[in-house]
Parts: C-alpha cells; sequence; structure tokens
C-alpha cells in the first residue's frame, strides 16, 4: 500500500518533484505483490507512455490483472482496449462484459459506454429502454458522465411533438433516441414562426420533461461539454 501510495505522490508531485519514471519503479513494485490500484496505474502509465515507452499489450496484462481482482476503472479501461482493438483484437463482445462489470459498480464511464452498446446494438441486442436507463445511471452519478448529460438533454429535446408537448419519460425511453447534432436543425414540429417557436419552447421548459432536459445540459455545460454550453446559452433566453 505504501508503495502504492508513493508512486502516486511521484505521478502528481505531492510532496516529492513530479517524476513519472520514479512513479513507475514504485507502482511495478507494488503491482507484482497485486496491488490493484497499483496494477491499474502501471496500466494507464504504459497506455499513455507516462515513465515508460507506450505499450498497449503491457497496459492490457495490467488492465487484466486488476479487472480479475474487480477494479472498476481497470475493467472500464480494458473494456475500452476491446472495444478500439488496442493491445488485444478488437472483440465487442469482451467490450461489453467488461463495461458490464464496471458500471455495476458505478463506474460512470462505463455506465455511458454501456448504454452506447444497447442503443446501437454493440455487443449485445438492441435495447433503447435498457440504454436509456445506462444513460440516466451515468448522468446521476456522483462522479457523472458529461456525455451521459448531454445525451439525455438532447434526448428530452428530440421529442417534441407536433403539438410542441413533449412524451412522458417512460415513452421518451422507449422510442428511439434522437441526438440533435445541429442546433440549428430545427425538429420539423418547431419550425414556424418565430412567436409560435419562443411560445413552444416557453411552454416546454416549464414542463418537468423541459426543467429535466435544462438540468441535464446544465450539468453536462458544468462539466465541460462545449455543446451543453452552447445549449444552455440559446434555451436561457427562453425563460
Amino acid at each position: 500500500g505504501a508503495q502504492y501510495n508513493l508512486g502516486v505522490c511521484y505521478e502528481n508531485g505531492n510532496g516529492v518533484e513530479k517524476d513519472y519514471e520514479e512513479a513507475v519503479i514504485w507502482f511495478r513494485k507494488a503491482a507484482e505483490q497485486g496491488n490493484s490500484g497499483a496494477q491499474y496505474n502501471l496500466g494507464v502509465c504504459y497506455e499513455n507512455g507516462n515513465g515508460v515507452e507506450k505499450d498497449y499489450e503491457e497496459a492490457v496484462i495490467w488492465f487484466r490483472k486488476a479487472a480479475e481482482q474487480g477494479n472498476s476503472g481497470a475493467q472500464y479501461n480494458l473494456g475500452v482496449c476491446y472495444e478500439n482493438g488496442n493491445g488485444v483484437e478488437k472483440n465487442i463482445e469482451t467490450a461489453f462484459a467488461w463495461y458490464k462489470k464496471a458500471a455495476e459498480q458505478g463506474n460512470s464511464g462505463a455506465q455511458y459506454n454501456l448504454g452506447v452498446c444497447y442503443e446501437n446494438g454493440n455487443g449485445v441486442e438492441k435495447n433503447i429502454e435498457t440504454a436509456f436507463a445506462w444513460y440516466k445511471k451515468a448522468a446521476d452519478n456522483p462522479l457523472a458522465s458529461k456525455d451521459a448529460c448531454f445525451k439525455l438533454a438532447e434526448t428530452y429535446y428530440g421529442q417534441i411533438d407536433s403539438n410542441g408537448n413533449v412524451r412522458s419519460g417512460g415513452i421518451i425511453a422507449a422510442s428511439v433516441l434522437i441526438p440533435v447534432t445541429n442546433w440549428f436543425t430545427i425538429p420539423a414540429a418547431l419550425v414556424g414562426s418565430a412567436i409560435l417557436k419562443r411560445k413552444k419552447y416557453k411552454a416546454f421548459l416549464k414542463t418537468d420533461a423541459g426543467k429535466d432536459m435544462l438540468q441535464y445540459y446544465r450539468k453536462a455545460a458544468g462539466l465541460g461539454h462545449e455543446k451543453a454550453q452552447d445549449r444552455v446559452k440559446k434555451l436561457e433566453k427562453y425563460l
């Protein structure tokens, strides 16, 4: 444990001058004794080339050791490696399996990626309701995923019907998630005079779904999501 913590100190420059190479030395000592945090951090060092030469295959070795001990960060990173074919043969089914293990432990990145898998049918049968549920878990996580917050907000925005109303949350979850990739690509339901458009937005923002939409846009914006920041500026004009 002390070896791992000493590695963290060298990695972050806490109490000592920052030194990735020294951090790697201490992470390795702890990792070889089975410390899962050190194994994970050593994997990250190999993945990013911090203190060692970048080596995805070596990163996978250490991520796997930590993942098999239940380290959710390592499980998530191992899923990413399998999804992208970094250091291992690409296998979306295996990526899904590791995302699920990490997501069930509360890893917000894995929860978001699991939602993507369910939405697109990657490594699992497509299920929009389940995708929505995992996006919400990731967005409501104490370590919230900004991408999940944005995805949920976009989903609410994309569900405005032809009367300017919004379907219930249950129907939204069961319907096709509609990402709005361009603010100026207004849904057909909102096309009309500027006055009508303003009325529809103002009415929508007073509904529970509208409040949820703005809440998630604001949350994503606060986490640094640039598109969400743009959405918030435009939507707040209608409050």
